[in-house]
């Protein structure tokens, strides 16, 4: 840590501190204490330069508010655990009894402190708690001349001890609104119009009674002490008002960027607060390959011709350019490099509506807001990041399911087909008629799975290329699963069939095709999953204005864990018994959807059951009187 002032040696005391961390290689930070002093314009400038340096250099500049610089010092060092310090000495203070140096030295405890010797050239005038501007003491005469013509009228009803206590109550009253410096004044001046004016012999400054000596003594005494005592305890509060709004402002802006979703709606936050506080425009430019972006991607500042051109040269020093710093600070506008690290993400530019330098306090706060649009920036690219190559991931573990689908549902038709024509050649299996037909058979079955299998794979590109386009017709869906069942035939002698459907006609405006190849494949998967000789049952339902059928089997069932997942593709519930791709009810379910239907899995004590709901519309005139 290197405590930063206005004094033009800090600069070669942030060159030190930056060595000192670069070499250890550890995070530094450069504090400034506002003491509430009132700085001239030169030395305001360059505080903030100095600040402005330290950030570009790396470190984190904290800014506090506290009458007890060592205190603060100290507080700071506690909370952002340092361990070494860096500070400047004046050659007029060195070790001198209870200076900010031997303080720190004294109470500071497990902390190196690096003691750099200050240039005597560069040496600041030290400016006082009691600096104000002419006008202010101007102002405390006039006041205290006031206060002295009001005591004349007072004086034959008071008396002239009384008196002194009005002059004492208007230092005290004065204290409360100007600094240390005009209330000396004005207790040195009531002190000396008592005495000249109203303390007898009147008209000079010779006290005659002794009584009347103690007691200037005494007020004059009292006034000094009550004025600096009332400053302090006003001066102390002001700075406990002004760090408690600070605090509070950070934590409103960090909290409403927290609870915000998305890196817009953060960003958006954060702009509007910037705004708010520091009554300018302001938006920000993002990166996009590596280049900053011509517009700006947040905000609606409305922008001028060098405007593009700061951000650019922001963004390219990575560092803060513009008002209110040293590089062109003749400029109507303020640009600020967002990064993290070492990652640039943007620039913040803002322009004020008046030409007010900025306080420390205020820098402070518009670079933390900065930071945090920086961070929110910063995770929606790792955020991007992160979802391509989770959809990396994804891609290759489709890949491999489906090369390992394919080698097993393509090669095994297809080691039958290859199988049973090479009997078929053999000189006995063309003289036997029963083997021919029974590998014709097998050649049959084979290909059907093999088309199927090829079937369901184109189905699936189209589906996720978004090629697939509905032929829309109207149709008894009662003929659609008939045909459905005629397609299925052979698979279904092994089992027990039971369909129930309403005896008038249900109409349901669709493609006919794709409904039908989504029908048959959750009947396969009845088949396919439930065994020989058991009941596979078909329910077909008119209920308001939806369509409701049911495959209901008596298989294994499918357990609550894999619900959620037995419509994603190529999944298969663990121990399913070989053969299939997973492509099935993936399939039906994509289809279903694209005819605004919706399908899940019902309730069933024994085995698994689907449910298919496709909404229905008003049938035409033409349709009902049309024999179907």
């Amino acid at each position: 840590m290197v405590i930063v002032s206005s004094s033009p040696s800090s600069e070669a005391l942030i060159q030190k501190a930056h060595q000192l961390a670069r070499h250890a290689q550890i995070p530094w930070l450069a504090l400034y204490v506002d003491t509430a002093q009132i700085l001239r314009d030169e030395d305001q400038n360059r505080l903030m330069n100095h600040l402005q340096m330290a950030r570009e250099l790396g470190a984190e500049v904290v800014t506090t508010q506290d009458i007890d610089r060592v205190a603060a010092i100290q507080r700071i060092a506690r909370e952002k655990n340092i361990s070494q310090m860096v500070i400047g000495r004046s050659n007029k203070s060195f070790f001198k009894k209870n200076s900010l140096l031997d303080r720190l030295i004294r109470e500071t405890r497990d902390i190196d402190i690096h003691v750099i010797k200050q240039d005597p050239c560069l040496e600041r005038q030290r400016i006082f708690s009691f600096y104000a501007k002419w006008p202010v003491y101007f102002k405390t005469i006039l006041y205290v001349l006031a206060v002295a013509l009001l005591n004349r009228f007072l004086t034959p009803l008071l008396g002239y001890q009384a008196v002194g206590f009005v002059f004492l109550v208007a230092v005290i009253g004065l204290s409360l609104f100007v600094t240390l410096g005009p209330t000396l004044v004005a207790a040195t001046l009531c002190a000396t119009m008592w005495n000249f004016l109203f303390i007898p012999p009147v008209g000079t400054f010779r006290i005659a009674a002794p009584e009347d000596i103690m007691m200037f003594i005494t007020y004059f005494i009292v006034s000094l002490a009550t004025g600096v005592f009332t400053y302090r305890l006003t001066h102390y509060q002001r700075i406990l008002r002004k760090r408690e709004e600070s605090t509070n402002t950070l934590y409103e802006i960090l909290t409403a960027m927290t609870v915000a979703q998305g890196v817009e709606a953060v960003v958006k936050i954060a702009l509007q607060r910037i705004t708010e506080l520091f009554n300018g425009a302001c938006c920000v430019f993002t990166v996009q390959s590596e280049t900053l972006t011509d517009i700006p991607s947040h905000g609606s500042m409305l922008l001028r011709d060098t405007d593009r051109s700061l951000a650019a040269l922001s963004f390219e020093n990575a560092c803060s350019a513009g008002w209110s710093t040293e590089i062109l600070p003749l400029s109507q506008s303020m640009a600020i490099c967002l990064k993290l690290g070492e990652r640039k993400q943007g620039v913040l530019l803002f322009r004020p509506e008046t030409k007010r330098r900025l306080s420390p306090e205020q820098v402070n706060m518009l670079f933390v807001i900065s930071n945090q649009i920086a961070v929110a920036l910063a995770k929606n690219e790792f955020d991007e990041e992160v979802r391509k190559i989770q959809i990396l991931q994804e891609s290759e573990k489709l890949h491999n399911v489906l090369l390992r689908c394919i080698s097993h549902d393509l090669r095994t038709p297809l080691t039958t087909i290859l199988g049973a024509s090479t009997a078929l050649q053999e000189d006995r299996t063309a003289d036997n008629q029963e083997s021919r037909h029974a590998l014709i058979k097998e050649i049959i079955d084979a290909s059907d799975r093999l088309n199927h299998t090829l079937e369901n794979l184109l189905d699936m590109t189209r589906l996720e290329s978004g090629m697939m386009k509905l032929k829309m017709e109207w149709f008894d869906f009662s003929e659609l699963i008939e045909d459905a069942l005629e397609r299925l035939k052979k698979p279904l002698t092994q089992h027990e069939l039971l369909c129930l459907r309403p005896p008038n006609p249900i109409y349901v405006e669709g493609d006919y095709q794709f409904l039908e190849h989504a029908i048959s494949n959750l009947i396969l998967n009845a088949i396919q999953y439930s065994p020989r000789k058991s009941k596979i049952e078909l329910r077909l339902i008119d209920q308001l204005d939806s369509l409701f059928f049911s495959i209901k089997d008596e298989g294994p069932g499918i357990p609550l864990d894999c619900r959620e997942k037995i419509f994603d593709k190529f999944y298969r519930i663990p121990g399913s018994p070989t053969g299939g791709m997973g492509l099935g009810l993936a399939i039906a379910k994509s289809i279903i959807e694209t005819h605004r239907g919706f399908i899940s899995v019902g309730e069933s004590e024994k085995g698994a059951e689907f449910i298919v709901k496709i909404p229905l519309k008003d049938i035409p005139q033409q349709v009902r009187s049309t024999p179907l």
